[in-house]
């Protein structure tokens, strides 16, 4: 549902209320794979189970079902001058039932359900983990836009700012009881690193400025885009910020279509990363 309330000539208020659903894909239902890894120095076989398989229903994993959306936006546009539109709009994203891939739940924890420890055994795999329906979300923010266009004879100038600031928060992490029987198994079921994975697809803040200058068959411009700081996980308690970057794209265009060159000026690439006291070097 959507409305849209006219104010005056130049301002209008907008506002929107609307609900979704995503079904699971066939591969977060029916992906199986088991793999060998090391861990600690040790050999350990690794089952990801498929939804509907006895190992998935032994953790009391329930059937996937769609993951659903509640969303809310409201805002406005005002033709401040002839040249100059703003637009300004808030909204709020609820997500109920995402779909996410569990931590590995070791099968020699004896705080881990008998069944599932004995479904491992008859496997013989060490480790299982599944994909399950793990947490809810609510995701708000501001989008703003400020566009600027002017015309001097045959010549045109072209502004454009565009500006997100946002928030995303983890509301409930949904676990299973034959998964909770400890606080090291409730962790091990959507970790602290893998809950940063969630929050990092959202960055609090981007800021993207675009400047063209045409004249006659030419036009030159160029591109700012800021991205805000988000964090990462690694093995253990260290974490890796990375930092904020402006990239900077420079372009000109010849007939508008027939030459293009961009630049950035910038490039930015992780060389160092600390995993658990752990620091190793990459190419970079």
């Amino acid at each position: 549902m959507a409305t849209r309330y006219k104010a005056s000539k130049d301002i209008n208020i907008r506002a929107s209320v609307s609900t979704g659903f995503r079904a699971p894909s066939l591969q977060q239902i029916n992906f199986s794979s088991t793999f060998t890894t090391v861990q600690a120095g040790n050999i350990a076989e690794v089952k990801i189970a498929p939804n509907y398989s006895s190992l998935a229903k032994a953790a009391g994993i329930p059937d996937l079902t769609q993951e659903k959306s509640v969303n809310a936006s409201i805002g406005f546009t005002w033709k401040a001058t002839p040249n100059l539109n703003v637009t300004i709009d808030g909204y709020m994203t609820k997500i109920k039932d995402r779909v996410v891939l569990s931590g590995q739940f070791d099968g020699s924890d004896p705080n881990l359900d008998a069944g599932l420890r004995s479904q491992m055994a008859v496997l013989n795999v060490s480790l299982a983990q599944f994909f399950a329906n793990a947490v809810n979300t609510t995701n708000g923010g501001v989008d703003i836009v400020l566009e600027y266009n002017k015309k001097f004879g045959a010549n045109s100038f072209k502004g454009l700012f565009a500006g997100n600031f946002q928030s995303m928060k983890i509301d409930k992490i949904n676990i299973p009881s034959k998964l909770s029987g400890s606080a090291f198994l409730q962790q091990t079921f959507l970790s602290d690193r893998e809950q940063k994975y969630i929050l990092a697809s959202a960055p609090k803040m981007k800021f993207a400025f675009n400047f063209e200058y045409g004249m006659k068959k030419l036009t030159v411009g160029t591109r700012f885009t800021y991205f805000g700081k988000v964090t990462l996980l690694g093995y253990g308690q260290d974490g890796l910020g990375i930092s904020p970057t402006v990239p900077l794209d420079n372009g000109m265009a010849m007939y508008l279509t027939s030459m293009n060159i961009q630049v950035n000026w910038f490039p930015i690439y992780i060389s160092v990363i600390n995993c658990a006291s752990t620091l190793q070097l990459m190419p970079g």
